[in-house]
């Protein structure tokens, strides 16, 4: 099923109900989540999401996700508390296959552990997001639209590399290819559909980063068209 983008501007910190009209139906229970590592530069972000996760009010809970392998890291008390909590995963920064180094593994494969490992997920909804993004004021998954079977996302226009005019060779796999969207950062999706995107999306990721076919016409600007090696945007393809 297809995303519903939003454009840019409708970013996580921009959401806000307008002309002070409020659902009429129950409220989707929700979970969030965003994926860090264990270094000082993530307790930083992840300060400041937890931050704003309380001073909004956000109904749900929040768990940071923690690649790390370090034991007893210290930054774990940073995200803990009433309905905030912290998943330790392994840290796939260097892919434990292909000894590729690629910190954005992390974002998909810590959603997978987190769906096998994580004691009792009860929410509906699940909203994933960026570790450098805050909440400027609560919101639901109703706010935004999002259902079963029909996910929402932000837009984001530099990935040309889904236009049909543009090669990437991991589109010849992908029999739906002409339903894939300039989607990224933040998304709320029903855990039904989560549970059957997560393992693709690492798959995607993967295949993307290995194939040297995909590296060009991605519109990552910082590769040189694939002369530089694969694109850090390769997760969002995935």
């Amino acid at each position: 099923h297809p995303f519903r983008p939003i454009g840019a501007a409708f970013l996580v910190g921009l959401l806000y109900l307008r002309d002070g009209i409020e659902a009429k139906t129950i409220p989707k229970s929700m979970h969030m989540i965003f994926s860090t590592e264990c270094n000082h530069y993530f307790d930083w972000q992840s300060l400041g999401m937890v931050h704003s996760f309380k001073k909004v009010g956000q109904e749900g809970k929040l768990t940071r996700l923690m690649a790390c392998d370090t034991p007893d890291y210290p930054g774990t008390v940073i995200a803990q508390g009433e309905n905030i909590d912290t998943h330790i995963h392994p840290n796939w920064a260097v892919h434990p296959h292909t000894k590729d180094s690629y910190p954005a593994y992390n974002k998909p494969a810590s959603i997978i552990h987190w769906l096998d490992n994580y004691p009792n997920i009860t929410a509906e909804y699940i909203i994933v997001l960026d570790a450098d993004m805050i909440l400027r004021n609560a919101f639901t998954a109703d706010l935004v639209g999002a259902r079963k079977g029909h996910p929402i996302a932000a837009h984001y226009g530099y990935l040309v590399g889904i236009f049909p005019q543009n090669y990437m060779a991991i589109k010849k796999k992908v029999k739906n290819v002409h339903k894939a969207q300039q989607v990224g950062g933040f998304v709320v999706m029903h855990i039904d559909d989560l549970r059957r995107v997560a393992p693709l999306w690492l798959k995607f990721t993967e295949e993307v980063r290995q194939d040297k076919g995909n590296w060009g016409n991605t519109g990552d600007i910082f590769n040189d068209n694939g002369a530089r090696g694969p694109p850090w945007i390769s997760e969002m393809y995935g």
